[in-house]
């Protein structure tokens, strides 16, 4: 086994550490971003992950073996996809807290929401009158011509 070989299992290895540790993070049932009890908060540990997928990715391509190299910039896609699931989880998570948070003022919120569906209204109005205008110009244009 090439030193690169094993450089990349090692870097295997953490990544799927730190990975269990941001699934129990995201599965705790409140969510929170301070730190676990481990001393780090979730997007430190997917930071983490980043830097070290960057580094698989180092050690896979200097791999001189072509038929290895391939498989293992596979294995580093395959992290890089569970990885950005990783992170929309914890931006969900994190937007939902965010909104529990300021919940208090739910009224506000749907004043606010009615005002911007009312403004979306009169916005597809004022589309649906410039089609009209538009369908009436190019009439107008072909019976000219």
């Amino acid at each position: 086994m090439s030193h690169a070989t094993i450089s990349f299992q090692r870097y295997d290895e953490e990544f799927k550490s730190l990975t269990k540790e941001i699934k129990a993070s995201l599965d705790d049932d409140q969510f929170h971003d301070e730190e676990s009890p481990g001393g780090k908060s979730s997007s430190n540990l997917l930071s983490q992950c980043d830097e070290l997928l960057q580094q698989m990715a180092l050690e896979a391509r200097s791999v001189p073996d072509a038929t290895q190299k391939r498989e293992l910039l596979g294995q580093v896609r395959t992290y890089k996809t569970e990885l950005q699931a990783l992170k929309d989880e914890y931006n969900k998570q994190s937007l939902m807290a965010s909104a529990r948070a300021n919940g208090g003022s739910g009224s506000q919120h749907r004043e606010r929401l009615l005002q911007q569906q009312e403004m979306l209204k009169n916005q597809n109005s004022q589309l649906d009158s410039a089609r009209r205008v538009i369908q009436e110009t190019e009439q107008v244009a072909l019976e000219i011509t």
